[in-house]
Protein backbone atom coordinates (compact mmCIF):
# COMPACT_ATOMS: atom_id res chain seq x y z
CA UNK A 1 0.00 0.00 0.00
CA UNK A 2 1.49 3.38 -0.84
CA UNK A 3 1.99 5.86 1.56
CA UNK A 4 -0.55 8.09 3.34
CA UNK A 5 -1.44 11.82 2.51
CA UNK A 6 -0.34 12.59 6.15
CA UNK A 7 3.26 10.99 5.81
CA UNK A 8 3.95 12.34 2.19
CA UNK A 9 3.42 15.75 4.05
CA UNK A 10 5.79 15.01 6.54
CA UNK A 11 8.57 13.58 4.38
CA UNK A 12 8.18 16.72 2.24
CA UNK A 13 8.55 18.69 5.37
CA UNK A 14 11.67 17.25 6.31
CA UNK A 15 12.98 17.02 2.45
CA UNK A 16 11.94 20.87 2.20
CA UNK A 17 13.92 21.90 5.32
CA UNK A 18 16.85 19.51 3.85
CA UNK A 19 16.90 21.97 0.81
CA UNK A 20 17.68 24.72 2.82
CA UNK A 21 21.70 24.81 2.55
CA UNK A 22 24.62 27.05 1.37
CA UNK A 23 25.14 25.87 -1.87
CA UNK A 24 21.69 27.01 -1.90
CA UNK A 25 22.34 30.65 -1.07
CA UNK A 26 21.38 30.76 2.51
CA UNK A 27 23.57 31.49 5.09
CA UNK A 28 23.62 27.93 6.87
CA UNK A 29 22.67 24.21 5.95
CA UNK A 30 20.25 22.61 7.79
CA UNK A 31 19.76 19.01 8.66
CA UNK A 32 16.13 17.65 9.13
CA UNK A 33 15.12 14.67 10.73
CA UNK A 34 12.08 12.99 11.59
CA UNK A 35 13.57 11.81 15.01
CA UNK A 36 13.41 7.78 16.94
CA UNK A 37 13.22 7.17 20.17
CA UNK A 38 17.18 6.50 19.87
CA UNK A 39 17.64 10.32 18.85
CA UNK A 40 15.71 11.80 21.38
CA UNK A 41 16.84 9.99 23.69
CA UNK A 42 20.40 10.65 22.87
CA UNK A 43 20.96 13.95 24.75
CA UNK A 44 23.61 15.29 22.67
CA UNK A 45 22.71 17.30 19.00
CA UNK A 46 24.51 18.84 16.12
CA UNK A 47 24.79 21.89 15.29
CA UNK A 48 21.64 23.34 12.85
CA UNK A 49 19.53 19.81 13.22
CA UNK A 50 15.74 20.39 12.84
CA UNK A 51 13.71 17.42 14.24
CA UNK A 52 9.78 17.23 12.54
CA UNK A 53 7.51 16.58 15.19
CA UNK A 54 4.17 15.93 14.67
CA UNK A 55 2.06 17.79 16.53
CA UNK A 56 -1.90 17.93 17.00
CA UNK A 57 -4.08 17.76 14.35
CA UNK A 58 -7.91 19.50 14.52
CA UNK A 59 -10.47 18.25 11.99
CA UNK A 60 -12.29 21.53 9.81
CA UNK A 61 -15.41 21.27 8.19
CA UNK A 62 -15.81 18.96 5.64
CA UNK A 63 -17.08 18.49 2.10
CA UNK A 64 -19.20 15.73 1.75
CA UNK A 65 -17.36 12.48 1.17
CA UNK A 66 -13.79 13.91 2.28
CA UNK A 67 -12.23 14.23 6.09
CA UNK A 68 -10.46 17.98 6.00
CA UNK A 69 -7.73 18.11 8.61
CA UNK A 70 -5.63 21.11 9.90
CA UNK A 71 -2.27 19.07 11.40
CA UNK A 72 0.42 20.88 13.15
CA UNK A 73 4.46 20.06 13.64
CA UNK A 74 6.94 21.61 15.38
CA UNK A 75 10.58 22.21 13.96
CA UNK A 76 12.55 21.61 16.41
CA UNK A 77 15.98 23.41 15.81
CA UNK A 78 19.06 22.74 18.29
CA UNK A 79 21.75 25.06 17.86
CA UNK A 80 25.05 24.41 19.55
CA UNK A 81 27.00 27.61 20.22
CA UNK A 82 30.92 27.58 20.71
CA UNK A 83 32.72 29.65 23.24
CA UNK A 84 34.23 31.51 20.62
CA UNK A 85 31.06 32.69 18.83
CA UNK A 86 30.72 36.32 19.60
CA UNK A 87 27.55 36.51 17.12
CA UNK A 88 24.32 37.30 18.99
CA UNK A 89 22.31 33.44 19.79
CA UNK A 90 18.92 35.08 18.64
CA UNK A 91 20.90 36.28 15.25
CA UNK A 92 21.03 33.12 14.52
CA UNK A 93 17.66 32.30 15.28
CA UNK A 94 16.24 34.86 13.40
CA UNK A 95 17.90 33.67 10.25
CA UNK A 96 17.12 30.03 10.37
CA UNK A 97 13.61 30.91 11.33
CA UNK A 98 13.49 33.73 7.97
CA UNK A 99 15.00 30.33 6.57
CA UNK A 100 12.48 28.07 7.52
CA UNK A 101 9.37 30.60 6.01
CA UNK A 102 11.05 31.42 3.15
CA UNK A 103 11.75 27.56 2.24
CA UNK A 104 8.06 25.84 3.24
CA UNK A 105 6.33 28.63 1.53
CA UNK A 106 8.00 28.39 -2.13
CA UNK A 107 5.12 25.65 -2.26
CA UNK A 108 2.59 25.98 0.28
CA UNK A 109 0.99 23.09 -1.16
CA UNK A 110 3.53 20.38 0.30
CA UNK A 111 4.06 18.70 -3.86
CA UNK A 112 0.31 19.46 -3.92
CA UNK A 113 -0.63 16.99 -1.13
CA UNK A 114 -2.35 19.62 1.06
CA UNK A 115 -4.31 22.59 0.62
CA UNK A 116 -2.03 25.45 2.59
CA UNK A 117 0.75 25.83 4.69
CA UNK A 118 0.94 28.47 7.69
CA UNK A 119 3.56 29.54 9.85
CA UNK A 120 2.85 30.43 13.06
CA UNK A 121 5.47 31.25 15.76
CA UNK A 122 9.07 30.25 16.53
CA UNK A 123 10.21 29.65 20.29
CA UNK A 124 13.26 30.09 22.11
CA UNK A 125 14.50 27.95 24.41
CA UNK A 126 17.55 26.67 26.53
CA UNK A 127 18.07 22.97 25.94
CA UNK A 128 20.60 22.46 28.44
CA UNK A 129 23.84 24.10 30.34
CA UNK A 130 26.17 23.57 27.54
CA UNK A 131 25.51 26.47 25.40
CA UNK A 132 22.76 24.50 23.69
CA UNK A 133 19.85 26.61 22.70
CA UNK A 134 16.90 25.38 20.65
CA UNK A 135 14.20 26.92 18.44
CA UNK A 136 10.09 25.39 17.97
CA UNK A 137 9.02 26.62 14.87
CA UNK A 138 5.41 25.81 14.89
CA UNK A 139 3.69 25.42 11.74
CA UNK A 140 0.48 24.12 10.03
CA UNK A 141 -0.42 22.34 6.88
CA UNK A 142 -4.05 21.91 5.50
CA UNK A 143 -5.02 18.85 3.61
CA UNK A 144 -7.90 16.85 2.80
CA UNK A 145 -8.85 13.24 1.60
CA UNK A 146 -11.54 10.90 0.88
CA UNK A 147 -13.92 10.24 3.89
CA UNK A 148 -13.06 7.26 4.73
CA UNK A 149 -9.50 6.53 3.04
CA UNK A 150 -6.71 8.47 4.18
CA UNK A 151 -4.65 7.48 1.34
CA UNK A 152 -6.04 9.43 -1.22
CA UNK A 153 -6.20 13.19 -1.24
CA UNK A 154 -8.57 15.14 -2.81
Amino acid sequence: MSESVLELIAENIKDTVNGITEAAGYSQTLVATRPSPVDIANETWEDLTVWINQAEAEELDSAHGTKEWRQFFLLVVFFVNSNTDVNPVDSRCNKVFADIITELMKDHTRDGNANYTDIHSATFYDVNDEGTVGMAVKISIDYRTKFEDPYTRV
